[in-house]
């Protein structure tokens, strides 16, 4: 094949890549938006075993955190995921809820499917456009 032809397909798929990685972050964004944040305490920890989709398993922790929203005092269970920060008991952590359900929480540094989900969609388009752009201009 021509070096041409693989630098457009590869710049193609490139952009491809970027309009995806751009919609899930804008969608993120804009739930973001929508999202309280109140700062609760961590009171309890567990280490468990959860299903992969693979098949293989992953050790996740169960952090029990209790807050307050608008007076009413809450204790719930959040999930942390691996690479996500653990807190131990006793340490403060902030919290993001829908308005309308306080009772349901999740760490607010954690997006709704999770923040590392489109950096790697950036890193990867990055490179299929660098790489599309080296071969379609190659001499």
């Amino acid at each position: 094949m021509n070096h041409k032809l693989i630098g457009l397909i590869l710049l193609l798929a490139g952009l491809v890549l970027l309009i995806a990685a751009l919609s899930e972050w804008l969608g993120r964004l804009s739930s973001a938006r929508t999202q309280a944040v109140c700062t609760g305490r961590v009171v309890g920890i567990r280490r468990c075993r959860m299903e992969r989709a693979d098949g293989g398993t992953q050790t996740v922790h169960d952090a029990t955190v209790s807050y307050t929203v608008e007076g009413v005092s809450y204790l719930s269970v959040i999930r942390i995921l691996p690479g996500e920060v653990i807190h131990l008991p006793g340490s403060e952590i902030r919290l993001s809820y829908e308005p309308p359900h306080p009772e349901r929480v999740t760490p607010a540094f954690a997006a709704p499917q999770g923040q590392r989900a489109t950096r790697p969609l950036f890193i990867a388009c990055s490179a299929l456009l660098t790489a599309g752009l080296a071969l379609f201009f190659a001499l």
